[in-house]
């Protein structure tokens, strides 16, 4: 992976949107802003990948280029994107209606954000069937979801008073929700079955609360350096005594603890049913979990990107760099075959990929490109 699309690709818990002025982004209100990774003077093409508060008004919309078809039927567990306001499958694409800034699944369809005004985005339900519906309002497009399960939750900030919510999207209905402070960072750090991850003062989840039984479980100190879960397993930052990151750790209740040595960069992403981990590494990387081996991809492994999402437990979407463009590949695990879905090279394209905290739009400069990341403290939004 290129430093430019490590620096992207760097999970910000609440970061400041605007497609044109990145200075002015992590300039703006009283935020404290710790600076990343910056990569400078890059010939090609160039992502801003941050998510935010306040978000700035986007040109255009939609996709001219769609090629819209009936619906054969609606499933999420298959690759998916979003360019514009255009949701594209392997069997069909919809228009939405408005441009997606983030979007999740679930058993049911997807959950998205779409912006209303200047300063707000709305929270969309869409099950493949008519229109989206509007389910609530945000001024953070942060979502989380089990892809494998009908739960979905947000910050909502339609009422006088933001909450962070839990929709069951089968029913359509509010299970789960409690007062959200906007001063920390966004509540619900992930969503497993029935089990709801939350978030206190900071981005590691504190208690976990069952939407089927209403147990709260108070974490304490075990969330911290919380990565990512999927049924009993759990992934975690992997740290020495001086704090330095040297990639993750896999927690299980049966097998213990296994160690993933691959690296600074403690991203991972846990495939459905846990048996692999895609990671943040120098090109795309995956790991077996019970062993913690790198998985060997054949030429996939030399391809400057990472597996961003899974589609399902051995299909992971790839975000992968090249010269003048992005490329969004579908990636079998573990034999290593790609099959290329897209290309993103259009300047102006607002795209999201599924069950991502990033926010994606191309930027391109003549003369060189410059690309800059910053990470907020806390979501702040309002």
């Amino acid at each position: 992976m290129t430093e430019q699309l490590k620096t992207m690709l760097d999970r910000a818990a609440a970061q400041h949107f605007d497609p044109v002025d990145v200075d002015a982004i992590t300039a703006a209100g009283d935020r404290t802003v710790r600076r990343r990774r910056v990569a400078a003077g890059v010939a090609g093409v160039a992502v801003l990948a941050v998510i935010g508060g306040t978000v700035a008004a986007l040109a255009g919309s939609g996709d001219d280029k769609a090629d819209f078809s009936d619906d054969p039927g609606f499933r999420t567990d298959v690759p998916m994107w979003t360019e514009g306001s255009v949701l594209h499958t392997p069997e069909a694409t919809y228009e939405l209606g408005v441009d997606v800034f983030t979007f999740v699944r679930t058993s049911e369809g997807i959950v998205f954000t779409g912006q209303i005004s200047e300063e707000r985005l709305g929270v969309y339900s869409f099950t493949g069937e008519g229109d989206p519906d509007k389910i609530g309002e945000t001024e953070d497009p942060h979502l989380r979801s089990d892809p494998d399960g009908p739960y979905a939750g947000w910050l909502d900030q339609s009422g006088d008073r933001p909450e962070a919510v839990v929709i069951d999207q089968g029913s359509g209905d509010r299970v789960w929700s409690a007062p959200a402070k906007l001063s920390f960072s966004f509540p619900i750090v992930a969503i497993d079955g029935s089990s709801v991850y939350l978030a206190d003062a900071d981005e590691h989840p504190t208690h976990l609360v069952d939407l089927v039984t209403g147990e709260d479980v108070v974490l304490g100190d075990d969330g911290l350096g919380f990565v990512d879960v999927e049924g009993d397993l759990s992934a975690y930052l992997l740290e020495d005594a001086d704090g330095a990151e040297l990639g993750l750790e896999i927690r299980s209740d049966d097998r213990g603890v296994v160690e993933i040595r691959f690296g600074v960069d403690g991203l991972g992403v846990l495939s459905p049913g846990g048996r692999w981990i895609s990671v943040g590494a120098d090109d795309v990387s995956v790991y077996d979990t019970a062993t913690g081996a790198s998985v060997d991809l054949g030429a996939t492994d030399a391809i400057p990107g990472m597996g961003i999402a899974w589609a399902d437990r051995d299909t992971m979407l790839v975000v992968a760099q090249t010269a003048e463009a992005l490329v969004l590949m579908s990636c079998e695990v573990p034999s290593g075959e790609c099959e290329e879905l897209t290309t993103f090279d259009d300047f102006s394209t607002l795209f999201a990929v599924p069950d991502s905290d990033l926010l994606w739009m191309l930027r391109g400069e003549s003369g060189g490109l410059t690309v800059e990341s910053s990470e907020v403290s806390a979501s702040e939004a309002g």
